[in-house]
């Protein structure tokens, strides 16, 4: 900062600790922003430092730097915004959501609760008062709270996932399959809450249905309903860098655009051509395309920025064994393998690479590997139990597939007619 914005910034925290219980102002670190979000602050920061007990030039500079991952400096400011203004409920709500990300509940819960008062009707309030009370310990008025949500919002995916919960922590199983499984019909791909239905359909004792939760979950780990909170939506909006575009492009490829998700990376990548996570991605999407050359290029430059991401080499050795170079692609597998052992999917890969060339024992290592990581994989039981057929142990082959078959997936017909094959032999040992 030059000596003349220097200067500012000690007159402004004077004059801010002059007034009593306002904090001052804290200084900014742009640190690693792209040039145009830096921009955006320093604007914004410089109306506030002409207009200091401005409680909306507070607000503004708070919500850029939430946005952009400065939650400190952040804090401090809606801080202020709230003295500011006591009665607004925007800097009230802010504030509970930062100190609940921040873990420090009993804030979070008297930020919420003076937030409510200044909007009571408010949802995303009402429910981050429900959720921080839970994470405090007190289980009763969370549960009472979401409960009076589901009454006047019973379309809330939200509520009645945080109702779960409630009644789990309070042990009261069946009320919290009840919730859970409201949650999961109103948002299917719920992660959370599929995992948590698994959960407690087990504790109920009833293994099949917690299996299929399982298998639900692992098809999303983690999907979740859109934020029922327009003032949040209102943060990320102002987010103007490159992870916006990242969120957007993972979205639309779960939909199968894959041109769509390729041309939000390489406007990332225009932002910021050192976006690794964006090169990692686009090995993938440009593989999907059938751009081999677009593929391997990016490989080459996520490479170069990182050579120790695991998800680089095995994004690489998808890509290679889509063109039938196996032997390359098991090399890339073990890469990745090397840097992160218990990755599921580079594991069972590998193992059918390995599998296909009689590599019996080593394979089967690796599907072991893969399910220890992931119990509810149908590829790696449907890899397992070609292996056990080829070796003659029907027995085990039969129950990887149940196990596959179990999880429900797009492959669920050929596992069940193999099963219904092995099934009218003689189950023969090993």
């Amino acid at each position: 900062m030059h000596r003349q914005g220097v200067l500012l910034t000690l007159l402004l925290v004077l004059s801010a600790c002059s007034r009593p219980g306002l904090p001052a102002i804290p200084p900014l670190d742009t640190a690693g922003f792209l040039p145009s979000v830096r921009q955006s602050l320093e604007q914004a920061y410089s109306e506030l430092q002409a207009a200091p007990e401005d409680p909306e030039k507070n607000g503004s500079v708070a919500m850029r730097l939430h946005t952009h991952d400065r939650p400190q400096a952040a804090l401090v400011l809606y801080r202020r915004a709230h003295l500011l203004a006591p009665n607004e409920h925007r800097w009230n709500h802010y504030l509970g959501l930062l100190h609940a990300a921040a873990a420090d509940y009993p804030a979070a819960v008297e930020a919420f609760r003076r937030a409510l008062k200044a909007k009571p009707d408010y949802l995303a309030s009402r429910l981050g008062l429900a959720d921080a009370l839970l994470a405090s310990g007190d289980t009763a008025a969370a549960r009472g709270m979401f409960e009076e949500i589901i009454a006047t919002h019973p379309q809330s995916p939200t509520a009645r996932y945080g109702a779960g919960r409630a009644y789990s922590a309070e042990g009261n199983a069946e009320r919290a399959v009840a919730a859970y499984t409201a949650a999961c019909q109103l948002f299917p791909s719920y992660g959370a809450a599929r995992y948590a239905l698994a959960l407690a359909t087990r504790q109920l004792g009833r293994e099949d249905e917690a299996r299929a939760h399982l298998a639900l979950y692992e098809q999303n780990r983690t999907g979740a309903p859109p934020p029922e909170d327009p003032l949040l939506v209102a943060v990320h909006a102002l987010n103007a860098g490159v992870l916006p575009l990242l969120a957007k492009a993972k979205a639309v490829a779960a939909n199968g655009d894959w041109q769509q998700a390729i041309l939000l990376h390489e406007q990332a990548l225009a932002l910021d051509p050192r976006q690794e996570q964006a090169h990692i991605n686009l090995i993938s999407l440009y593989g999907r395309a059938g751009q081999f050359d677009k593929a391997s290029h990016h490989f080459q430059q996520a490479l170069a920025l990182n050579p120790n991401r695991d998800e680089t080499h095995y994004n690489y050795a998808v890509l290679l064994s889509s063109r039938g170079m196996s032997q390359e692609a098991a090399a890339a597998y073990r890469q990745a393998i090397t840097l992160n052992p218990n990755h599921p999917e580079a594991n069972n890969n590998l193992a059918a690479i390995l599998a296909a060339t009689g590599r019996f024992d080593e394979a089967l290592r690796l599907t072991e590997r893969a399910l220890a990581q992931r119990p509810a994989y149908p590829q790696a039981h449907f890899n397992a139990a070609n292996i056990y057929i080829r070796r003659n142990n029907i027995p085990e082959a039969i129950r990887h597939l149940e196990a596959a078959a179990a999880a429900n997936d797009a492959n669920r017909t050929h596992y069940l007619q193999l099963l219904a094959s092995l099934k009218s032999r003689r189950p023969a040992s090993k």
